[in-house]
Order: C-alpha cells, then structure tokens, then sequence
C-alpha cells in the first residue's frame, strides 16, 4: 500500500524512467556500445555529456539497474545527485568509503553516479583521478630502464601494465610492452659466447618464436648488456661496431635470419679475439 502511494505521487519523469537499455530511444550506437560493456562485464569510466532531458541519467540508471539484482542496487551504486555537496570531504570520505568496502555479492565492481559532475570542486575532481595501482619496486625500475627517460612512454607502459594486470611487476611490464627480460638476454649472451654456431641459432629463433621477441629488441638489450659485462676493450669495442652494422641492416629491411647469423659470427670472432689476446699474456 505504502509502495502503491509512493508510486502515485512520484514525478512523471521518475515513475516512468526506462529501467532498460532497450526502453531507450535514439543514440543507438552509443547503447550497443554501452550493452556490450555490460554483457562483458567490463564498464569502464563513463562521461555523458549533451543539454537536459536527452537521457544522460536515464541511461546510466538503467545500465545500474541490468548490472545488478534490485535487492543489490543500495549496497551496489551510489547515486551523488546536484543537491548534494560536492567539495573534496565527499570524495575522501562517501565515495572512497564505499568504493573500499566489500559486498556480499563478490567481486563485482560497484557503480558510483556522479549526476553534474562539472560541479564538484576542483580539490574533489583531482582526488578522483588518483589511480590505485598496485606494484613492485622492481617493477618500477624495469619501467624507467624501459622508458628511456621518456615520460610519456613510461606513463603509457605504466597504464597498460595496470590495466591488463593486478600487479605491477617486472614479469608483467615486459609481458606488456613485448621486450626480451633480463634473464632472456643473459641466456642469449651465454649462448653467444659458448655454444657452436648451429646451437645458438636454434636456441635463439625457438626463444624468438616462443616469446613473440624482434630481433631489434634484442640486439637492442645485447648492445647493453655488452656494455656492462667484463670484456676486453678491444672486443667490446668490435661488438658494438659489429652490432650498429647489423642493426642498421635490419632497418634497411634485411632479413632477419641473415641479421642473426651475423650476429653470432660476430660472438664466434669475439671468441677468437679473446682467446688470442689469452695466448698472447701466456707466451709473454
């Protein structure tokens, strides 16, 4: 009874707002869009934005109510309308309180409706753009080596990092941008160094294929790692020239098969160079 005279005395624009996606007219293919989302459960951040009345709020309510169940809708979504206040207390503590909290329902993400968004605070509009993003200290330090100084890039591997995984992580950033791992490139070094020639090129082409590696990257992590490790100055010196070569040569658009047999000849000659300088020290 009580729900019946509620009902009646609701404003017309209330009692028969569209509770689906379907009872929505025009926008069509913003709504398949929208639909899409929902059937993969994966709505992300949404912005509606066009003069009153053309059913910004109305989409969003019905998106909340094909999301969840009715008797989840109060523990689920969290409606901040225009008479609400809007300062930067609301976001510290409403709206990061209840995006924080666990449901019985679980791990479904909750929906937070911002009705007038453009009205909140400037304090309150920057608080919520802070990311929660969970991550390594290594993770971090293979991102900066990564990025090559370079701010935007390191933004961007941080962001597609965070958005195809949980974690942050070293395993995780070179899973993202494509490039060999450390461990991978100090597999490969050792392969130049020791192995015969048919042995690392079979090694290094089934790493190749397995890892979905360009042989750029690593003559890129090759050229590094060289740097660092303790050779001879003239072998380090012959290497990186022979490296810059060969790299060159991938540019040009060379073969790839070709660009790595020049690259372990130029190991096996490295070797040879070594090995002399030994024998020279021994006989004086």
């Amino acid at each position: 009874m009580v729900d019946k005279c509620r009902t009646e005395i609701l404003p017309w624009v209330e009692k028969y707002r569209p509770s689906k996606l379907e009872e929505l007219i025009s926008h069509k293919d913003i709504l398949e869009t929208i639909g899409r989302f929902i059937n993969e459960n994966r709505l992300p951040h949404l912005l509606f934005y066009g003069p009153p009345g053309t059913g910004k709020t109305s989409t969003i309510l019905a998106c909340a109510k094909q999301l969840y169940e009715k008797n989840q809708l109060k523990s689920m979504v969290l409606e901040l309308n225009a008479s609400d206040d809007r300062g930067i207390g609301v976001v510290r503590e409403q709206i990061l309180n209840f995006a924080s909290t666990k449901t019985i329902f679980g791990g479904r993400f909750k929906m937070i409706i911002l009705d007038e968004a453009d009205a909140m605070t400037r304090d309150a509009q920057n608080a919520l753009r802070r990311s929660k993003v969970k991550f390594t200290e290594e993770g971090l330090q293979h991102l900066v080596l990564l990025s090559g100084g370079d701010m935007r890039r390191a933004l961007n591997i941080l962001q597609s990092t965070a958005m195809a995984f949980d974690m942050v992580n070293m395993e995780n950033v070179y899973a993202c941008v494509g490039k060999p791992k450390p461990d991978d490139i100090r597999a490969i070094v050792e392969w130049l160094f020791n192995k015969d020639f048919s042995e690392t090129y079979k090694r290094i082409t089934f790493l190749k294929l397995k890892k979905g590696l360009a042989l750029q990257d690593i003559l890129e992590e090759v050229h590094l790692f060289v740097q660092k490790v303790e050779i001879p100055t003239l072998v380090r010196i012959y290497l990186i020239d022979r490296l810059a070569e060969i790299e060159e040569s991938l540019t040009r658009g060379a073969s790839d098969k070709l660009q790595l047999s020049a690259l372990i000849a130029a190991f096996h000659i490295a070797r040879d160079i070594i090995e002399k300088e030994a024998i020279v020290v021994k006989e004086s």
